[in-house]
């Protein structure tokens, strides 16, 4: 059963390089990853979820990126979250690499900068560290952080 997991996963990840989810106002917003590893290289391949939903894939990169690197967005569904000035939290980026058999993960926060309201636009959002997370394969980890915001812990499981 693993086995069949993992190929599936392996294949959604080789196959597409967007993926959408669907809000719960009924319109999708994309969900962008990085090209994923070639079979035998022994990078991890990440899967996000929410509440038991998948929300997209991510392949860990070699070496360690900073958080201006590639990487993927998971756009919150409905209006997201809110900081402690006020300001909407409507994403978060994830940042994956390999490193001494460990697989590293970065989360950031995206919010919008002061008098935005273009929330899907990058270019207006603020990077603001979640955490950073150590696993191995098949190990899971929630990101916890999310909750001072008003969202829903993503959870993020190395496959």
């Amino acid at each position: 059963m693993r086995y069949l997991t993992l190929a599936a996963l392996a294949l959604m990840a080789a196959c597409s390089t967007t993926t959408t989810t669907t809000t719960s106002d009924k319109t999708a917003a994309p969900l962008t990853a990085v090209p994923t590893a070639e079979p035998g290289e022994g990078n991890s391949v990440l899967v996000l979820t929410q509440a038991g939903s998948q929300l997209g894939t991510l392949a860990a990169q070699t070496p360690q990126y900073s958080s201006e690197a590639p990487g993927m967005i998971a756009w919150l569904p409905g209006s997201g979250g809110i900081d402690e000035q006020g300001r909407a939290v409507p994403g978060v980026k994830f940042v994956a690499w390999n490193e001494g058999g460990w697989t590293h993960v970065r989360a950031y926060a995206l919010v919008a900068r002061p008098g935005e309201t273009n929330l899907h636009n990058t270019n207006v959002l603020e990077s603001r560290m979640l955490g950073e997370y150590v696993m191995h394969y098949a190990e899971s980890a929630a990101v916890a952080e999310l909750a001072r915001y008003g969202v829903t812990p993503l959870i993020v499981k190395a496959t």
